[in-house]
């Protein structure tokens, strides 16, 4: 696996990842910090190796969503290709989209 940590998804900072314990411990855990903004996400495991947990770790880190508004911004971007196809300046198909992403009938 991928042991990179992408940037803090809220601030851009370097985060620092710190392992507590080890395989022959009774406690791991894998603390993942940005020290700029101080979030942080904190897993522990108690059967499963130290590599798995900073696997697990990294990967949670790393996941990403994206916000509702990015895919707003997408929306009315498609709006901006495909307007002026029809009468009223909306595609069919990009009517369906919009309704769909809308929740709207």
């Amino acid at each position: 696996m991928n042991k990179e940590l992408k940037a803090c998804p809220f601030c851009g900072g370097e985060p620092q990842l710190k392992v507590i314990g080890n395989d022959y411990t009774k406690k791991r855990s894998v603390l993942i910090r940005c020290p700029k903004c101080r979030i942080q996400v904190t897993n522990s495991a108690l059967r499963n190796s130290m590599e798995w947990l900073i696997d697990i770790s990294i990967k949670e880190w790393n996941t990403r969503t994206s916000p509702p508004h990015s895919e707003a911004v997408k929306l009315l971007t498609r709006v901006k290709e495909w307007r002026g196809l029809d009468g009223d300046g909306i595609s069919d198909p990009l009517r369906r989209e919009i309704n769909d992403f809308l929740g709207v009938s």
